[in-house]
């Protein structure tokens, strides 16, 4: 799960790519948009969704996404 920076929605990624339609880049400019407010931000890097994925997994609730 995200959460916007913006409006504080949470949502799935996926969800996020339905708010691509429609776009000339059709997702190649790595950014997530908030379905709920539109807001767009920058695509979380690898390495902080495995540390974030680590982290929940060491405080026994594991995050899916985020």
């Amino acid at each position: 799960m995200m959460k916007c920076s913006f409006c504080g929605f949470s949502f799935d990624e996926l969800a996020a790519q339905k708010g691509c339609n429609g776009c000339p880049f059709q997702g190649g400019c790595r950014k997530i948009k908030c379905p709920n407010c539109g807001f767009e931000m920058p695509e979380e890097a690898g390495l902080v969704k495995m540390l974030r994925s680590w982290r929940g997994k060491r405080n026994g609730t594991e995050h899916q996404g985020s």
